[in-house]
């Protein structure tokens, strides 16, 4: 192993490097790289090397590790105890870790103009512990740091409409995540809706004739 090798890192990365070729060094840094992280990485020494040459090279290089991404899927659920009412069910799964506190300020839920509530309200919770509010005071939620890749957005319960309800959640560029070096690129939208409430049918009408008269069964 080489333990000086002709290459610096910002931020540090520790290691070592081994020469697999006789122009070829590789590092192999002692720990993972941190997240969403942009590196430069400097060839320098004054060294004369085996081959007899020494590195003149005064060119940075850059490289960045994978940016922190957010994907999310939404479901409409439906209260059991009130027929024609429903809330909006939005799972937020991100690349890396975030701060639950920074997400639940950061993001801004907001409904077309034609939807029955246009500022729908929510609670922001842990996918594992959607029934435990993690920013109440007797959880202790106030008082640390509770970090996740997951989190579950469940909106208050609203009338269904004849339409689709429609809402836009809006996660902003910058939100960070643990151990980042820059947060994420670029603002993350996404559409969300509550499903229309669901028209009365008839399945069947069946006419049914007795000694006294008769009857129409009508079946929904």
């Amino acid at each position: 192993p080489e333990l000086n090798p002709p290459i610096s890192f910002t931020p540090s990365i520790l290691g070592i490097a081994r020469w697999i070729e006789t122009d070829v060094p590789r590092y192999f840094p002692d720990k993972e790289l941190l997240p969403a992280t942009t590196y430069t990485a400097q060839i320098t020494s004054d060294k004369t090397w085996s081959s007899g040459f020494k590195i003149v090279n005064p060119e940075v290089y850059t490289f960045q590790t994978a940016e922190l991404r957010v994907r999310v899927r939404s479901s409409t659920d439906l209260d059991e105890e009130r027929p024609g009412w429903a809330r909006l069910i939005a799972t937020m799964t991100f690349s890396y870790p975030v701060n639950a506190a920074e997400l639940r300020r950061s993001i801004a839920l907001e409904g077309d103009r034609g939807n029955e509530v246009k500022d729908l309200a929510y609670v922001l919770r842990l996918s594992d512990r959607p029934e435990v509010d993690i920013f109440a005071e007797e959880s202790g939620g106030a008082n640390r740091n509770i970090a996740s890749t997951e989190f579950v957005l469940m909106s208050d319960y609203v009338k269904q409409s004849h339409t689709t309800q429609s809402y836009t959640l809006t996660i902003p560029a910058g939100l960070t995540c643990k151990d980042c070096g820059t947060g994420l690129p670029s603002k993350a939208a996404f559409n969300l809706s509550i499903d229309a409430k669901a028209p009365l049918v008839v399945n069947s009408v069946n006419p049914e004739m007795t000694v006294d008269g008769g009857f129409i069964r009508i079946y929904l």
